[in-house]
């Protein structure tokens, strides 16, 4: 699976929120976050699951 889709999407809807702030709305770390946004793990799919009803986004948005 490729997720630079997907990492990419995160960083855009982040936005102008920081890590800390994005992490803490979804439930995560932010070491987790950030080792998304810069490729160092790939998520699970229960994870996706999880931020795309946090952000209230289809997972196939993702992808």
């Amino acid at each position: 699976m490729n997720f630079s889709k997907f990492r990419s999407k995160i960083k855009s809807i982040r936005g102008e929120q920081t890590v800390r702030e994005f992490a803490s709305h979804l439930g995560f770390s932010p070491s987790f976050i950030s080792k998304i946004e810069n490729g160092k793990v790939n998520p699970s799919l229960n994870s996706i699951e999880k931020i795309s009803k946090k952000l209230d986004i289809p997972m196939s948005d993702f992808f």
